[in-house]
């Protein structure tokens, strides 16, 4: 099991993964939730102005 191993892990190699998962974690709401959905909202406001 991975709990009982954490002993044989060094702290800059788990100061590395946990910075890299983290990482990915804002990668990951910046570039697949955040842009789309900013796309997403100024295309239906741009066609919300366009009726008017």
């Amino acid at each position: 099991m991975v709990v009982d191993r954490w002993q044989l892990i060094d702290q800059p190699s788990l100061n590395l993964v946990i910075t890299g998962f983290f990482m990915l974690i804002r990668f990951y709401l910046v570039f697949a939730l955040l842009a789309p959905t900013l796309a997403l909202h100024w295309t239906l406001k741009r066609l919300d102005r366009t009726k008017h």
